[in-house]
């Protein structure tokens, strides 16, 4: 399905987008600038710390509707450290060790509107995010606590 968002610039997974039958990014999702929290390993540098669980993991993705393929296609961000904690602290008692294969350290950077389009963070303080091409995240985030 075509892109509904009037943007310069190509989506980072646009061909993927391009597969759905949902609109993605969904209606809603508009470019705006924001403080940003997120997941990261112990290196800024890992591809994994920008990488969607979709592309990392997309047989997991494969027996779901296209509105949550479009979802896992995104990246999670929080809008504050206290909620990136607590959202992992919940997943660490449900995944056990499994949830460090997510991130071991807590980034904090600004998400400019220029560099793709959000929603707007939910009551736990989670947000999806979808970067245009030309923008590389890790430039724009530092590790400031381990989880």
């Amino acid at each position: 399905m075509e892109n509904q968002h009037s943007s310069p610039e190509k989506f980072k997974y646009q061909q993927y987008f391009d597969k759905l039958s949902a609109p993605c990014p969904p209606e809603g999702f508009a470019a705006r600038e924001t403080i940003a929290f997120r997941w990261v390993f112990e290196d800024m540098n890992d591809a994994d710390n920008f990488l969607p669980q979709y592309i990392k993991q997309p047989q997991r993705f494969a027996p779901k509707k296209d509105s949550e393929k479009c979802s896992g296609l995104g990246l999670s961000f929080f809008d504050s450290q206290t909620h990136a904690q607590a959202r992992f602290d919940k997943l660490k008692r449900r995944m056990l060790g499994r949830v460090y294969g997510l991130g071991v350290n807590i980034a904090h950077g600004t998400i400019k509107a220029g560099f793709g389009v959000s929603n707007l963070p939910s009551k736990e303080g989670h947000l999806t995010f979808h970067p245009f091409e030309s923008v590389e995240l890790a430039d724009h985030f530092k590790i400031i606590a381990a989880l």
